[in-house]
């Protein structure tokens, strides 16, 4: 099923289903289309995901692979190539991507370095 997205100040109508950007966790690439995951459910965006990018906010979502976008509000930790999402979902992160997105966590206060890994937090 295909759905059309539009952007509605701070939400996204997928079909007739209204969702927050807030809820979305990633868009992940699939040829031509974007899968939109939220929590307990998928979508599928009849546009790809250079469009998504352009339509969901930028300081909420980063690219962090050819193939997928993150929520930042999500992560809740970055090992050396995944970030792992606050429902416990692991995201390859592109070697290129890495510190451009630790620059975005840091900037937007939402990490904190111990040894071993990088630790984001976020009151979502």
């Amino acid at each position: 099923m295909l759905f059309l997205l539009k952007q509605m100040g701070g939400r996204i109508s997928i079909g007739l289903k209204v969702i927050n950007f807030k809820d979305v966790l990633y868009c992940k690439a699939e040829g031509n289309y974007t899968r939109i995951f939220i929590e307990k459910n998928t979508f599928i965006e009849a546009h790809n995901l250079k469009v998504m990018e352009s339509r969901l906010p930028a300081e909420l979502f980063f690219r962090i692979h050819k193939s997928l976008l993150v929520n930042i509000l999500y992560i809740i930790s970055i090992n050396s190539n995944y970030v792992v999402l606050k429902t416990g979902i692991e995201l390859k992160v592109a070697r290129r991507k890495k510190q451009e997105l630790l620059k975005l966590l840091s900037k937007n206060r939402l990490i904190v370095k111990s040894n071993l890994r990088i630790f984001a937090y976020s009151d979502h």
